[in-house]
């Protein structure tokens, strides 16, 4: 069963039709057997996200973290930022590049675009809202995940 929690509606059309898709490929999973939350369009409250680095605490308080989608399962759970850019995206392979660097749009041999002129790229905003909703949890002391799924990272996906 899919139960869908939504905010706002969505302000452009590649968001909607993203949400569409994702809900259609739950829907006709012939493998998904349980429960599925999908929260969409939300605020996060500021929040401060704590790591460990060696053995040092390091916190970062985040704000205006607005997921397109949060996809919560009882072992995983999946932030989604939906993107309209056409062609191929080339983005830096190396990690440290990946979070600062432009990503590009290729629309065609001749013709490409930087998709994150003055703004964060993708990468980094997705990754930014799975923090703030990582710390959200853990403010309110939520036992949201099984222990399967504790201390799993987070993949980007390009939809």
């Amino acid at each position: 069963m899919i139960k869908i929690f939504r905010n706002n509606n969505f302000d452009f059309t590649h968001e909607r039709e993203g949400v569409r898709m994702v809900i259609n490929a739950l829907n006709n999973s012939k493998s998904l057997k349980d429960e599925v939350h999908i929260l969409l369009n939300i605020q996060l409250p500021e929040v401060v996200h704590k790591r460990e680095k060696l053995g040092e605490v390091i916190e970062r308080t985040l704000y205006n973290c607005s997921p397109d989608m949060i996809v919560i399962k009882k072992d995983s759970i999946c932030v989604v930022e939906m993107k309209s850019h056409v062609g191929t995206i080339d983005f830096p392979l190396n990690r440290s590049d990946t979070y600062v660097n432009e990503w590009v749009s290729n629309i065609s041999s001749t013709k490409s675009i930087i998709i994150n002129e003055g703004k964060p790229n993708p990468y980094k905003q997705v990754n930014n809202n799975a923090q703030a909703f990582e710390a959200y949890l853990a403010s309110i002391g939520s036992e949201i995940l099984s222990n399967d799924a504790i201390g799993s990272r987070l993949s980007l996906i390009h939809i």
